[in-house]
C-alpha cells in the first residue's frame, strides 16, 4: 500500500480487513471471555465446594467433642461419599477411624483407616492412615500384617528418623516383629512400649 491513502482508500482497506479476520476476531473475544467465565466459574464452584465440606468437617468435630459419636461417623461418611476428593473426608475419616477404635470397634477404624490410605489426595494423609493402621495391628498381634504394611510403604515414606530417638519406622517394624525374650506373647501396651520412642 501506498505510505499516505486516501481517507476513503483508508476505510475500503479496514473493510475488506474486517470482512477477511472480523469472524476470527469476534471468535477469538468470545472464545476469550467464554474461557475467563468459566475458570471464574470453576473457582467459584471449588471454593464453595470447600466451605462446605470445612463446615461440615467443623460440625464433625463438635458433633464428636459434645460425644454424639453416631452423629460425628454419619457426619464423616457424608463428607467421604461428597467429597470424597478433598482433604477433609480423609480428615474426616481418621476422625471416624479414632471414634470406632475408642468405641472398640476396630474392623470398622480399619476400614476408615484403609479409605484413606486408597484415596487420600494428600501423602501425609496416606501416611498418618498407614501409621494409625499398622498400631492397630500391632495392638491385635498381626505383626506379620504390620511389617507387610510397613514394607510395602515407599521406601521413602518412613524414612526420616524420628528427633526424639533416632530409629527409623521400619526398624521399629523389626523391633515389634520380634518376640520378647521372657514371654511367648507381649501384651499391648508392652508392644506399644517396643514400638515407641518412650
Amino acid at each position: 500500500m501506498a505510505e499516505h491513502l486516501s481517507d476513503e482508500e483508508q476505510v475500503e482497506a479496514l473493510k475488506r480487513w474486517w470482512s477477511e479476520n472480523g469472524k476470527s476476531v469476534v471468535g477469538g473475544v468470545l472464545l476469550g471471555l467464554a474461557l475467563v467465565g468459566g475458570w471464574r466459574g470453576w473457582q467459584y464452584y471449588e471454593q464453595n465446594r470447600a466451605e462446605i465440606a470445612g463446615a461440615r468437617y467443623d460440625e464433625l468435630l463438635v458433633a464428636a467433642e459434645s460425644r454424639q459419636l453416631d452423629r460425628a461417623v454419619q457426619l464423616a461418611e457424608g463428607l467421604r461419599a461428597e467429597f470424597d476428593d478433598t482433604a477433609y473426608a480423609s480428615l474426616a475419616a481418621l476422625h471416624a477411624a479414632k471414634l470406632k477404635l475408642e468405641a472398640g470397634d476396630r474392623g470398622a477404624a480399619q476400614v476408615q483407616l484403609a479409605w484413606v490410605r486408597a484415596n487420600a489426595p494428600d501423602p501425609g494423609l496416606r501416611q498418618v492412615a498407614t501409621l494409625r493402621l499398622g498400631r492397630i495391628l500391632v495392638d491385635e498381634g498381626e505383626l506379620d500384617a504390620a511389617q507387610r504394611l510397613v514394607d510395602a510403604a515407599p521406601r521413602d515414606a518412613f524414612a526420616r528418623s524420628s528427633p526424639s530417638c533416632g530409629v527409623t519406622w521400619h526398624e521399629r517394624a523389626a523391633t515389634c516383629r520380634r518376640p520378647a525374650r521372657h514371654t511367648k506373647r507381649r501384651s499391648p501396651a508392652s508392644r506399644r512400649a517396643a514400638c515407641s520412642c518412650g
